[in-house]
């Protein structure tokens, strides 16, 4: 075994140099630190690599929690910005999805006084739009806003009274016979007050192409 392991490093010994004579060669010490270090640097690129495609798909603070996290947090950036405070991101949306949802708005939605109950799907984009609605009339110079105003104008309304109300009151106290009925239900409908009737224009059930006059 001696006389083979001699012969061996006489064999490497005369063998061609794989750089050409005259190139400085390092130190065998330093050529290890420097293949370690690039070992290291590959291994350690090869499990950064691994996490970004195979991360643990339900687990929180283990393997590839960190890129999931960096991927959610661009996903919620680009949605809604009510969406984005209604979601409460400490939760795992495969574990419980309604509180990762809905989580942060459940814990800070409270209902109104004046309701017996408020869903965000349907109270919360009907509120946003009356609110709407209310600052175009209030910005209105034309007839609808001039209408508003007087409904608002509750001072005024107090004031009055019931007096815009004696000339409908006096009507109805002339009613005698079937003709003067008749004469004050026309009255009523001409200001769209159906007092034993009522009409309306709308599609026609048999024909949805045009439309009909319906009374009732």
């Amino acid at each position: 075994a001696v006389m083979e392991v001699e012969s061996s490093v006489e064999m490497l010994s005369a063998a061609e140099p794989l750089l050409p004579r005259g190139v400085p060669v390092a130190p065998r010490r330093t050529r290890l630190i420097v293949s370690f270090v690039v070992i290291a640097a590959v291994a350690c690129g090869c499990a950064i690599v691994a996490l970004y495609v195979f991360p643990e798909p339900t687990e929180r603070g283990k393997p590839g929690s960190f890129f999931r996290s960096l991927q959610e947090q661009k996903e919620r950036a680009a949605l809604p910005e009510d969406m984005r405070t209604a979601i409460n991101p400490t939760v795992d949306p495969c574990e419980d999805f309604y509180t990762y949802a809905c989580g942060t708005w459940d814990s800070a939605a409270k209902i109104p006084d004046d309701k017996a109950s408020w869903l965000r799907s349907w109270d919360v984009p009907a509120k946003r739009i009356e609110d709407e609605m209310q600052k175009a009339v209030e910005e209105d110079n034309g007839i609808i806003g001039t209408y508003y105003a007087s409904c608002m104008d509750t001072k005024t309304i107090n004031a009055l009274g019931n007096q815009p109300l004696q000339p409908w009151l006096k009507m109805v106290d002339n009613v005698k016979d079937m003709n003067s009925l008749s004469s004050l239900l026309a009255q009523l409908g001409n200001y769209n007050n159906g007092a034993f009737f009522g009409w309306s224009v709308t599609v026609d059930s048999r024909h949805p192409e045009k439309r009909a006059f319906y009374m009732g």
